[in-house]
């Protein structure tokens, strides 16, 4: 699946009003544009369809034209997913585009002195192929392995002088009516069947550029200065800004320059199906965006995780608001001895006092027997009160780690009984 990335660009340049107009697969132009200078780009999919029409006409009837012409195209969009070969198309948009001479006759015949046209340039993409068409002196040009070739055929006096072989080249450049229009879309084109002129359908490859071109690009630069103003073609907006600033500033242009460029590539990943098509924008003399960059798979696995996380917080919040308030704060508002003193009543053996050691006195005549052994004796006698001295040492020591070890787990026990009592009232 390949993908489709596409930007345009109109500028008003030495005119006082702008009269062209583009079409980038539903986004166009307001109505009245007047001075405006707008673009639009986005990353698109399914039939693409991208039109630059040049208006012609006394006060705002150029910018009518033009508008008319996007309108009526995108108004049949719909039919081309329904073609089985892409060549049909060429029969829909001519029959567009007789609906759009109609629209232009009304208007003419209310104002009778009033003048009202276009031409146009179209471009149409569909499952890898594409398919290109032209009326007047608008263009398409592409870009492939480097070089910039020119698709279209201008209809002009010039250049069907030159089909013909009645001029040449440099014959051409000094002719007085080499830019003078044999067909458009309006009065010139009134009971033609074949308004749009179109040619051979072709593949398209990874890395092709299409550059769809108004007038007043056309009429002044050369495919080799399309190139250029391309450059590498990464970024399309800069590309088409480059170009139409080129043709005013640079090669003299004194109308209106549009340019639309759309770039085929390989998709990394997949985005959508095949046929989905972008909601229309209307651009309002501002730069409009469209992307789509995230692929649903990765929105999925964090639409999981994030009820997840949801699911652990509800329930922490419930286990805590349904526990007992009165077990919550269980000793720690318990008024009294302190913790960890060996004197409170509900530290278990910590209130029981140390029993003293009770003495007993022995027998007269086992007095009588150890008075007589007493010398013998005396060296067994101090090693067992070493012994005992030990022993008690050893009793005393425990008992002092047992106080410490439940002193400790008073402390423990009383932090966490103070944090439980934090979290239930923050709770609730």
């Amino acid at each position: 699946m390949k993908e489709y990335r596409s930007a345009a660009l109109t500028v008003t340049g030495r005119r006082t009003r702008n009269q062209d107009n583009f079409l980038l697969n539903g986004q166009m132009l307001e109505a009245k544009h007047g001075n405006d200078n707008a673009s639009a780009s986005g990353l698109l999919e399914g039939p693409l369809l991208f039109v630059a029409v040049d208006g012609a006409g006394t006060n705002t009837t150029g910018e009518t034209a033009s508008r008319i012409v996007c309108e009526r195209l995108w108004a049949v969009h719909e039919q081309f997913e329904e073609m089985n070969e892409l060549s049909e198309a060429a029969s829909v948009i001519n029959a567009a585009l007789q609906e759009v001479n109609k629209d232009i006759e009304a208007v003419m015949e209310d104002e009778p002195k009033s003048k009202m046209g276009a031409t146009a340039a179209l471009v149409l993409i569909y499952n890898g192929k594409a398919i290109f068409g032209n009326v007047g002196d608008s263009a398409v040009y592409l870009k492939r392995d480097g070089k910039v070739k020119k698709l279209t055929r201008d209809h002009t006096e010039g250049e069907e002088l030159i089909a013909r072989g009645a001029l040449t080249e440099d014959m051409l450049k000094v002719h007085s009516s080499k830019n003078k229009l044999t067909r458009s879309i309006g009065a010139m084109t009134f009971g033609r069947e074949d308004i749009m002129q179109f040619y051979d359908v072709i593949d398209v490859h990874d890395g092709d550029i299409f550059v769809i071109a108004s007038q007043g690009v056309v009429r002044y630069m050369t495919p080799d200065a399309i190139n250029t103003g391309l450059h590498t073609g990464i970024d399309l907006a800069k590309c088409a800004d480059r170009i139409v600033k080129a043709a005013i500033e640079q090669y003299g242009s004194k109308d209106n320059a549009t340019a639309l460029i759309v770039k085929v590539t390989e998709q990394v990943d997949s985005i959508g199906a095949a046929n989905s098509k972008l909601k229309p924008i209307r651009a309002k003399g501002v730069r409009v965006k469209t992307s789509i960059d995230i692929d649903p798979k990765t929105l999925k696995v964090l639409a999981y995780i994030a009820v997840v996380i949801a699911i652990l917080c509800i329930s922490v919040v419930s286990l805590v608001k349904s526990y007992p308030r009165d077990k919550v704060l269980t000793h720690v508002e318990q008024s009294g001895a302190a913790w960890g003193d060996p004197n409170d009543v509900s530290s278990g053996e910590e209130g029981k006092e140390t029993p003293k050691p009770v003495k007993t006195e022995e027998p007269e005549d086992v007095k009588k027997s150890d008075d007589s052994d007493e010398t013998k004796s005396s060296d067994t006698n101090k090693s067992d009160n070493a012994e005992a001295d030990k022993k008690s040492d050893d009793a005393i020591e425990k008992k002092s780690d047992d106080a410490v070890k439940r002193q400790i787990t008073s402390v423990k026990m009383r932090f966490y009984l103070h944090y439980r009592q934090y979290l239930y009232e923050a709770l609730i």
